[in-house]
């Protein structure tokens, strides 16, 4: 307990805390602010290594009082890992400890004074951090990892459809081997699952990189690896991709193609040959048209698979499913092998028909239509709801209640996110253009390769689409808006 990552809200949680102690909480934009999603700690305020390592001991008793009471040994690894956010502390002492130390530096500094207290009373017992997100890069001065405390090193930055040897994952070979120097327990969070509502479970044949990926972290001397790999359900070629890796960490110096080969054809049966073509053609497809597939994938990043793909793809699905039609076990996981693919190729059909006619006092030019009751959208914050809308243009408008998230009352914002290169453009107005909707323009942008449009100061609407067709083009980018004493209406 508390959990097993992302802890530093857990242990000194901001809900809890944030009025007596703001000093504790990162300072930013004017203010302390806290929480899983939206601040950190201000690791220089006087005192906090020492409050955090007493509420770390609360948990640490809980966590033997509960072994003890199963009757199991107790746990010897407890996490000390910062928020799920990208809000560091911008006081001046926690800026100057980044510019000096890296912002990975200044987390294995606290880190280690928690650990140090934590650690004179329980001597065997094993601490873990993350260098995640700006913090993924070596500390830039001579800052080790304490030798109780674990770096778990997190590949956010990766093309997760290619190989650790590929130019696309040389920041994380890299970073793997630079890492060495800065901790004696170098432990890697592999992402394995695209996390985008839209794109989850679309194709992306990895299953012949996996392999040889575990090997290489086990050459650079990673001693523990996490593969985030949930929703079995509906992830892509989950059975195969999991037997993969599980076989593989058992021991990494196996023949990555062997191991595959005895997955696909033990899951599989019959089918096996033919689904091994379709995954081996949608790896080609990848390569040649330089697909990149990240864990917030968005459509674009699958359109290295195009309208004249699917007869051919259709036609080893049905090869696969004839070979195994006597079978109901084994037709049961071809017909679910394919289901990313259909949603796929269902999606990419579908935005066919958002383009729209030039339309006076919108666009001169035919545009990208996407109305309140798209599915692309993505609704993210708290009552957000498609409702009925008379003065909305189709009937329909996406409601955003202020509630109490103050991000999103003015000034209003809207902007378009680069997950490839971090980068954001924004545009914030402080007053309502007019009473009722309005066309709120952000001007002509630059669409670089993956990206999505937000709608708010929290970002919490999302347009997570961006496509072959403006990729790399400048593109006008609007929005409907109007705005009520309750919220916000977005057509």
């Amino acid at each position: 307990p508390p959990g097993h990552c992302h802890n530093w809200n857990n242990i000194l949680p901001f809900e809890k805390y944030g009025k007596e102690h703001p000093e504790w909480y990162s300072f930013v934009d004017g203010r302390r602010v806290g929480g899983q999603h939206n601040g950190q700690l201000c690791l220089a305020c006087p005192g906090l290594a020492e409050t955090m390592a007493e509420k770390l001991e609360e948990f640490i008793r809980r966590g033997e009082a509960a072994a003890a009471k199963k009757g199991v040994p107790a746990p010897r690894l407890y996490d000390i890992s910062m928020n799920d956010n990208h809000c560091y502390c911008q006081c001046e002492a926690c800026k100057a400890s980044q510019e000096k130390h890296g912002v990975s530096g200044d987390q294995i500094l606290f880190v280690n004074k928690v650990a140090a207290i934590v650690g004179r009373r329980h001597p065997d017992y094993l601490f873990s951090t993350f260098a995640y997100y700006e913090g993924e890069a070596v500390p830039k001065t001579e800052v080790r990892a304490a030798d109780n405390v674990i770096v778990k090193l997190c590949n956010t930055r990766q093309n997760m459809a290619v190989g650790i040897e590929h130019p696309d994952n040389a920041f994380m070979h890299d970073q793997t081997i630079a890492w060495r120097s800065f901790a004696k327990n170098l432990f890697v969070w592999e992402y394995a699952i695209t996390f985008d509502r839209v794109t989850h479970g679309f194709p992306f044949a990895n299953e012949f990189y996996l392999g040889k990926k575990i090997r290489c972290y086990d050459e650079h001397g990673v001693k523990g690896m996490l593969i985030e790999q949930e929703r079995p359900a509906g992830n892509d070629f989950y059975a195969v991709k999991f037997w993969t890796q599980c076989k593989m960490l058992e021991d990494p110096t196996r023949d990555p193609k062997a191991v595959l080969l005895e997955a696909m054809n033990g899951y599989y049966g019959p089918a096996a040959p033919h689904l091994l073509k379709l995954r081996l053609k949608l790896d080609r497809l990848r390569r040649e048209r330089n697909g990149r597939v990240t864990w917030f994938a968005l459509m674009s990043e699958f359109m290295y698979v195009r309208e004249s793909d699917y007869p051919a793809f259709d036609e080893l699905w049905r090869k696969a499913a004839d070979a195994v039609k006597d079978d109901p076990v084994l037709s049961g996981r071809v017909r679910k092998s394919r289901i990313g693919y259909d949603r796929m190729k269902d999606l990419n059909r579908r935005l066919v028909v958002l383009w729209s006619k030039p339309e006076p006092g919108v666009s001169e030019v035919p545009f990208l239509d996407f109305r309140a009751e798209n599915s692309f959208f993505q609704l993210k914050g708290k009552g957000f709801k498609v409702v009925d809308d008379a003065t909305a243009s189709t009937g329909k408008a996406i409601f955003m209640p202020y509630g109490d998230d103050d991000h999103l009352r003015l000034p209003f914002a809207m902007g378009v996110y680069s997950d490839t290169k971090r980068q954001t453009i924004v545009k914030n107005w402080d007053e309502p253009l007019g009473k009722g909707y309005e066309w709120y323009d952000l001007g002509d942008v630059l669409m670089p390769p993956s990206y999505y449009i937000f709608v708010n100061r929290s970002w919490t609407l999302q347009l997570p689409v961006s496509l072959p067709e403006v990729i790399g083009r400048k593109n006008q980018v609007k929005a409907r808006v109007r705005f009520s004493d309750d919220g916000i209406f977005f057509d």
